[in-house]
């Protein structure tokens, strides 16, 4: 564990302990270093508080046995200093006093002391009470290797979820882009690290732009490699979106591929929209798997449409149904999650596909609609605890 303020710690478990002995009565001191010598313990012992901090700040001690009445800094004062400190492994302070003020241990106690004694010190009693400490020692060092064990698993799984979603937005569609009139852009934004939404485009030949909106069920590293497995099985060059020359594969055909090939494992599904444009017809084809509609946005207004759809990844036999839809001059064409339109207010209020429709409408640049729609569905409902994806192709005026 890296080094704290005050008190500096040495090294995991130990064997045996290092005990200092802190008392301005030399007669006393040797007394008590000798027994503790003899019971197997490491001791070092100085002659008053002062000396004892000093001691401290080098590290290595875990037990300390101080007299309450010394010089200077005196045994409560160096207690208090000890817990004040922080440092990052445990210290047992056991006070030792010739006070018989009925509430002595609890002054001693008040100061940061673990454990009390009289004076005059029974070796048994003495015994029995550095043993006790001993063992909460032992087991603050183990609760402390455990916790540095933690915290170095914790650092790699952050590392891995920092290159997951690197590899993520890979494969996630960035800025905005053109082609021959039309242009296409998104907003990504998961939940957490890396999320289970995925959206890209590609050119497909002289004529098309092949986009798409997939949604893996639930969250995280499993959702987010599922995302990712499903873009790069839709890579222009993998053979699932065109033929050997090129030519682009209708949209059910590619989803109903998608599904054969993802269909392995019943517990993960993904769903989504799978789109191909036309530029020179100024059409989208799309298939449709069990994702919320797509919104043809045009003069002010935007309607969902299109149908339903089986998921991907649940039935290897499914079939998708296609829909065609005119995108006009000025109109945009969406793809959404639903994490969006199910993003709720404390009250269980959902935000809703009409308020995403009215949103999109505006006119607005997609860049400004974008982020203000952050803005919005943060002031809804705070931010979403679900991936928020939106993908637009928009036809130039």
């Amino acid at each position: 564990m890296a080094e704290r303020s005050g008190l500096r710690s040495d090294g995991p478990a130990f064997d045996p302990v290092t005990v200092l002995v802190a008392d301005d009565d030399a007669l006393q001191r040797e007394t008590l270093a000798n027994a503790l010598g003899g019971w197997g313990y490491d001791v070092e012992a100085v002659a008053d508080g002062s000396a004892a901090w000093s001691r401290l700040e080098a590290g290595g001690v875990h037990l300390v046995l101080t007299d309450w009445q010394m010089p200077g800094l005196d045994g409560a004062a160096l207690c208090r200093r000890i817990r004040a400190a922080a440092p990052g492994r445990y210290v047992y302070v056991l006070l030792l006093t010739a006070h018989t003020d009925p509430d002595g241990a609890v002054r001693a106690l008040e100061a940061g002391a673990d454990d009390y004694l009289a004076k005059p010190v029974r070796r048994s009693e003495l015994q029995a009470r550095v043993a006790a400490g001993a063992r909460v020692v032992a087991q603050e060092e183990r609760l402390a290797a455990q916790a540095d064990a933690l915290a170095a698993a914790h650092h790699r799984l952050q590392d891995d979820l920092a290159a997951a979603a690197t590899l993520q937005r890979r494969h996630v569609l960035a800025g905005r882009h053109e082609a021959d009139g039309f242009a296409v852009e998104g907003l990504f934004r998961p939940a957490a690290t890396v999320g289970g939404d995925v959206f890209q485009a590609a050119r497909l030949g002289d004529r098309h732009l092949a986009f798409y909106l997939f949604d893996v069920a639930g969250h995280g590293v499993r959702a987010a490699m599922w995302a990712v497995g499903a873009a790069m099985a839709l890579q222009p060059g993998a053979g699932l979106v065109a033929t050997a020359d090129g030519s682009p594969r209708r949209p059910g055909d590619v989803l109903a591929d998608l599904n054969r090939h993802l269909a392995n494992d019943v517990s993960d599904y993904l769903t989504g929209i799978y789109a191909l444009a036309d530029l020179e017809a100024g059409t989208v084809t799309f298939a449709q798997a069990g994702h919320p509609p797509p919104l043809v946005v045009a003069g002010g207004a935007a309607r969902p449409v299109g149908g339903t759809g089986l998921p991907v990844g649940l039935f290897a036999e499914a079939t998708y149904d296609e829909h065609t839809v005119e995108v006009a001059p000025g109109a945009r064409f969406a793809l959404y999650s639903d994490g969006i339109v199910e993003h709720e207010r404390p009250d269980g209020t959902a935000y809703g596909l009409d308020r995403l429709a009215s949103h999109l409408a505006a006119g607005a640049p997609m860049a400004d609609l974008y982020a203000s729609l952050w803005e919005t569905l943060t002031a809804w409902g705070g931010a979403p605890d679900d991936d928020v994806s939106v993908c637009t192709l928009e036809r130039l005026d």
